[in-house]
């Protein structure tokens, strides 16, 4: 009996893989039969007759639990944010939401650039992350690029600029008011000062 668990079966979880897997045991036999049962993640092969089976099923028996656990990855997966997206959108033209949610979380904790969550906001409809990426554009020092503006689009580069010089006049304001109570401040004191030496002298 073999078990081909899911570090083994990465590149290939669906109902139509090969069983000709090159990460096969030596001594595993030709598969004659096979029981091929839905939401499959686990091969498991008794003599020439192989089963795919989900794991919270296999695992219930405790020698094949650790088995499985011996083969399972130390290390979790790291998905590129290409692999992710096109997962994201399979997964929303198909109606898998558990998916979608895993994608989008996965990406979530991604170092992603503004201009690369605003795309991948656009591509899977997450108004959120467009509203995010155009909001750290707005409020970075450094000025918009052409090939991100570009990028983000006229609307949203009209967006952009909007909001950054909006951000620029309130700075400007909030300068000139700290400005002009520096000085009313300035002249209280002296005043305060001139009453302070005429006392003295009276």
């Amino acid at each position: 009996m073999s078990v081909q668990t899911p570090a083994s079966t990465a590149e290939n979880t669906n109902n139509e893989g090969c069983l000709d897997n090159a990460n096969d045991p030596p001594n595993a036999q030709e598969v004659t039969t096979l029981h091929d049962l839905a939401g499959t993640l686990i091969k498991l092969q008794v003599n020439n007759v192989g089963f795919r089976i989900p794991e919270p099923r296999i695992s219930k028996f405790a020698s094949l639990s650790i088995l499985i656990r011996n083969g399972s990855f130390v290390e979790p997966i790291n998905f590129s944010s290409k692999i992710l997206v096109s997962a994201a959108r399979v997964s929303a033209a198909y109606d898998y939401p558990a998916l979608h949610a895993f994608c989008v979380k996965k990406l979530e904790g991604s170092s992603l650039g503004s201009i690369e969550r605003l795309r991948i906001g656009r591509v899977l409809n997450l108004k959120s992350w467009e509203e995010r990426a155009c909001r750290e554009l707005s409020e970075r020092d450094t000025m918009i690029t052409r090939e991100e503006m570009l990028a983000v689009g006229v609307d949203a580069y009209f967006q952009v600029a909007s909001a950054r010089e909006k951000r620029q006049r309130e700075q400007v304001a909030k300068l000139s008011s700290d400005s002009a109570h520096c000085m009313d401040s300035d002249r209280k004191d002296k005043a305060d000062a001139g009453k302070s030496w005429d006392y003295h002298w009276l």
